[in-house]
């Protein structure tokens, strides 16, 4: 894998103020999604989780009053999900679930979790058949936006340092390892991520201030920096931080 940022720099949306911030990206997110609703009737999301989505996801339900996106016709994947079933608190889908499917009522035939609870390997190859058949029997090729977040390590979605799942170049859904916690992971592989129209990243807190100076400035190695090897394709590929380089 080249190393993209020479020729294709991304776009860095910087507010030292979460809060505003937060409500930038919410803003971004509704109008791109109306804008493709508008275009070819729906919007094709991919998701991940943690804190810091789960604050953002709130300013989306917020201001959604505001505007004419139809939640109706918004679907939702997952980048990732933990080994565990979707009442457990670690996942995914139940935060996803609580802040923005039942705020906004999004009808959970438009909303695509990962199995967890299946373990690693079956839940795997059941959500890559999941989106290989959403994606012949819609209008849509790939996501009209990625969203994801990148963490202390520089991992993101379940791409983790050192782990078999950043070789893939064939499988779009792969077990992703143990995470922090402990639990085992299932995750989005680099070709499904990549060929998304739009890729964002949500960048907070001064943690992930080493990590994100490897995102932009590091030695480009992927194997060792995961998110280095995320890059758009197609279209926009936007680092929305409150960090200051």
């Amino acid at each position: 894998m080249k190393d993209w940022r020479i020729y294709a720099r991304p776009d860095i949306y910087l507010n030292k103020d979460i809060d505003k911030l937060f409500m930038q990206i919410a803003k971004k997110f509704i109008e791109t999604g109306m804008d493709y609703q508008k275009a070819n009737g729906s919007f094709v999301v991919a998701l991940g989780g943690g804190r810091t989505p789960k604050r953002m996801n709130q300013k989306i339900a917020e201001l959604s009053n505001y505007y004419n996106l139809d939640w109706s016709r918004v679907f939702l994947f997952f980048s990732d999900e933990r080994c565990v079933t979707k009442e457990h608190d670690c996942s995914n889908f139940k935060m996803i679930y609580e802040t923005l499917v039942k705020p906004l009522s999004i009808p959970l035939q438009n909303v695509f979790r990962i199995q967890g609870e299946l373990g690693a390997d079956a839940a795997a190859a059941n959500y890559e058949k999941d989106i290989i058949s959403f994606f012949r029997n819609s209008m849509k090729k790939t996501f009209d936006l990625a969203l994801l977040g990148l963490g202390k390590d520089c991992h993101t979605a379940s791409l983790f340092p050192g782990a078999s799942a950043l070789k893939e170049k064939h499988r779009l859904i792969v077990p992703g390892g143990k995470g922090e916690e402990g639990l085992e992971r299932v995750t989005m592989s680099y070709p499904l991520i990549n060929s998304s129209s739009n890729i964002w990243f949500l960048i907070c807190g001064e943690e992930k201030r080493r990590a994100f100076n490897e995102l932009l400035n590091g030695e480009y190695n992927p194997y060792c920096n995961p998110a280095q090897g995320v890059f758009c394709k197609n279209g926009d590929m936007v680092y929305f931080t409150d960090i200051e380089m």
